[in-house]
């Protein structure tokens, strides 16, 4: 355990990423879904012989109303697809291959990662299509109008330096997802925990 200052998010990670020793590791500052989560990524990873995996989660406001659900399934970057961040799970060899985050992109620096590992048709990252993480609203890319748009400029820069196509049309298919994402939002559905 260490407490020092850095300079952001992703420096932080980064400090994690250069000290963490596992053989898995999962960079998450949001609660797990329940007790079971770790147990059932690693039991799957195992039993697929995957790279890592990634999960739905559920996204919840300062009520713990549900406001948007990822669900758990493999997509295309292309197609505007992006994964939970916060439920990769990944063999540390993925971080030994890819590198860490990329302070440069900002504020996206997890997207491009996740751009950066998904263009590799080799790994095998699977995917759990149950709640892992609990995910509050209200981050650096996402928690207002602001942020949104520098998270979508930040994002396209991402795409860009990774050789996308089309990144203008991937930038629209990720948010026409994200407003499908969000209809839980007029439910006010209150998150019952098993």
């Amino acid at each position: 355990w260490f407490s020092e200052k850095d300079k952001g998010i992703y420096d932080a990670y980064n400090k994690i990423l250069n000290i963490a020793t596992g053989d898995y590791l999962i960079i998450c500052a949001d609660p797990l879904y329940n007790k079971h989560v770790t147990k059932t990524m690693i039991e799957n990873i195992l039993i697929n012989n995957a790279d890592g995996c990634i999960g739905s989660a559920i996204v919840v406001n300062s009520d713990m109303c549900i406001i948007r659900k990822f669900n758990g399934k493999l997509g295309n970057i292309q197609t505007g697809w992006i994964p939970a961040i916060p439920t990769m799970l990944l063999s540390k060899k993925v971080f030994d291959k890819y590198g860490k985050y990329d302070e440069r992109f900002n504020v996206s620096a997890d997207y491009e990662f996740v751009i950066r590992i998904f263009k590799d048709k080799e790994l095998n990252i699977i995917a759990i299509n149950s709640p892992l993480v609990i995910y509050y609203a209200g981050g650096i890319s996402n928690g207002t109008l602001a942020g949104n748009m520098n998270g979508i400029k930040w994002g396209n820069l991402a795409l860009r330096a990774n050789n996308i196509k089309f990144p203008c049309v991937v930038d629209l298919l990720r948010i026409i997802r994200s407003i499908w994402q969000y209809r839980y939002i007029l439910t006010r559905r209150k998150l019952k925990l098993n």
